[in-house]
């Protein structure tokens, strides 16, 4: 007779509460989000001291990215650890960019752009993917 190894429980209650803590916090920045491109007017007084923030909210993006890249190639290393690391800093990177995103169209309100510019169909792609 073989006594066979517990299994570890994946579907804790913690696992679940935190996926509802994420889906809840979701939900709420993006109806945040909805309200602020389409319902506020914009605030385009400061607009001049703040001209860096579609730069800046490029950086983060593409920190994130390389983040989230770096912790793929860890996990398929099977370096827990090293893995976790790169994932927690993507999401720092990742918050810090919804910040400076929200903050970007609170001032700005919604920016188009230009419709016959040279990199449109490289820029909407990118940003559908985000």
């Amino acid at each position: 007779m073989t006594i066979a190894a517990p299994q570890a429980n994946i579907g804790t209650k913690g696992t679940r509460t935190a996926i509802a803590a994420i889906l809840a916090v979701s939900v709420a920045a993006t109806a945040f989000l909805f309200w602020l491109i389409y319902v506020h007017p914009a605030a385009d007084a400061a607009s001049a001291r703040f001209a860096f923030l579609p730069a800046l909210n490029a950086a983060l993006n593409g920190l994130s990215a390389t983040a989230l890249l770096i912790g793929y190639t860890f996990i398929r290393a099977k370096r827990i650890q090293a893995h976790r690391a790169a994932m927690i800093t993507a999401f720092g990177f990742s918050t810090l960019f919804l910040v400076s995103y929200i903050l970007h169209h609170y001032l700005h309100g919604d920016v188009f752009y230009p419709a016959h510019a040279a990199l449109r169909s490289v820029y909407l792609p990118l940003l559908a993917s985000r």
